[in-house]
């Protein structure tokens, strides 16, 4: 590949200097220069699987031109710093807390108004814990009212030990749980989460689908997990069409990181997890896609997803059905203004145009399961991505974040409410 030209937030002295990405035989290297001294860093390990994901980005194609309408796909709201466990890898830094700090039920609202008003439809309540907040049903109850759906992510423990509690949240009005779990292997687990109860999280699991919520898993990824992508994909798989997204979120050298040291993993090593297992192979993972009307224009290096039919325990590739090549780029190309058609409709239609007809039925049938959560075909996004790294912090990608948190002094990106402080204009655009 070419050379690539980007900016990058050096830590060091606190300035933003430019920077480049290339490829150096088999790797991808970011290098940039402060006071006369050359840094480099090795952001992927695996420079043809890397290429072969970047060239399809439309992203980095952008051809400029008036500023989007701003809007953010994820809307993270904290509602408390507290949580049950005290995580060996943690990027909130979060644990048991002598005097936790407990959002209101007003502030909460009003910060999802503010989010609402910036075109939000969800929200996110994150932690810490979420499940340690005593008011989280009135705070589910009062978001709900409001007209947007709520998410929340959750190591699962109080899920998974309390059979009720999933029931009294789909009642409140949750929409969606993502349990936190990052491997089966208990002595893993607790090198990864200071604790063993990989058995809670399954139960939470059975528990928020019986409930009737939509569901999700969160796997932070480390050399030491690495290997079981594949093992907890299939698992995920079983509780489909209720289950939406699959996310390997890599670690973070940000927070609390006191695991065993071994070497740092890229998103392609994740990948190539997958693709051993059969769950495709290197072109059958794509960046995001560019779509002005959701607002969308996400850097390729921020993730990359695979998108899988199920139908019990049948599964096939959606690009197996679709032309995602043709379909992306029918996204690309919209400059429609965002409205309830052109968000849902449009696309609807170009999946349609993309596919075989003999098989736009089945496909019907499948995105039915995936917005309804019932039947018995369903749509699953398995998503491999990760936050910035503090030795080439890559300002490019903070410009184009689709995530914000809510602060005291606007959303920004998680990249940079976690990492500390960068220029006021690094700010994410949300």
């Amino acid at each position: 590949m070419e050379p690539r030209s980007t900016t990058v937030h050096c830590f060091g002295c606190g300035g933003s200097h430019p920077g480049v990405i290339e490829r150096r035989g088999g790797q991808i290297v970011g290098s940039y220069a402060c006071d006369g001294q050359r840094h480099e860093a090795v952001l992927s390990e695996s420079a043809e699987l890397y290429e072969t994901i970047t060239a399809r980005s439309h992203m980095l194609r952008d051809p400029g031109g008036e500023p989007w309408p701003p809007r953010a796909v994820l809307n993270l709201i904290e509602i408390t710093n507290t949580c049950n466990f005290r995580c060996p890898v943690c990027y909130a830094r979060s644990g048991p807390r002598e005097e936790p700090r407990f959002a209101s039920a007003d502030e909460v609202v009003e910060k999802v108004r503010q989010a609402r008003a910036l075109g939000a439809r969800g929200v996110t309540l994150t932690g810490g814990e979420p499940t340690q907040h005593p008011d989280l049903l009135d705070i589910v109850r009062r978001v709900s009212r409001l007209g947007v759906r709520v998410n929340m992510p959750s190591n699962g423990y109080r899920l998974g030990t309390e059979p009720d509690l999933a029931r009294r949240l789909r009642r409140a009005g949750l929409y969606k749980t993502s349990i936190q779990l990052d491997t089966f292997r208990p002595e893993i687990h607790r090198l990864i989460r200071g604790n063993a109860h990989v058995e809670e999280k399954r139960q939470a699991m059975e528990n928020a689908r019986s409930a009737g919520l939509r569901l999700g898993i969160i796997a932070t990824v480390t050399h030491l997990n690495v290997d079981d992508a594949p093992a907890l994909v299939e698992f995920a798989l079983g509780f489909a069409p209720a289950l939406q997204t699959i996310a390997f979120q890599l670690m973070s050298r940000g927070g609390r990181h006191e695991i065993p040291p071994g070497p740092d993993v890229d998103r392609e090593r994740v990948i190539e997890r997958l693709i051993r297992a059969g769950y495709g192979d290197p072109r059958s993972f794509w960046p995001l896609p560019r779509f002005k009307p959701w607002g969308m224009r996400v850097h390729p290096d921020c993730g990359a997803n695979l998108y899988l039919l199920t139908h019990g325990r049948r599964r096939c590739r959606l690009d197996e059905v679709v032309d995602l090549d043709r379909f992306f780029d029918h996204l690309a190309r919209s400059d429609l203004p965002a409205s309830f058609m052109t968000k849902n409709l449009v696309p609807l239609a170009h999946a349609l145009r993309e596919a075989a007809p003999a098989r736009i039925p089945m496909l019907l049938a499948h995105l039915r399961g995936f917005l309804s959560g019932k039947g018995s075909r369903g749509l699953v996004v398995v998503g491999i991505g990760g936050f910035l790294r503090e030795d080439f912090y890559d300002e490019s990608r903070v410009e184009r974040c689709p995530t914000t948190i809510a602060t005291p002094q606007g959303p920004v990106s998680p990249c940079v409410h976690f990492r500390g402080p960068v220029p006021s204009d690094n700010r994410s655009p949300w």
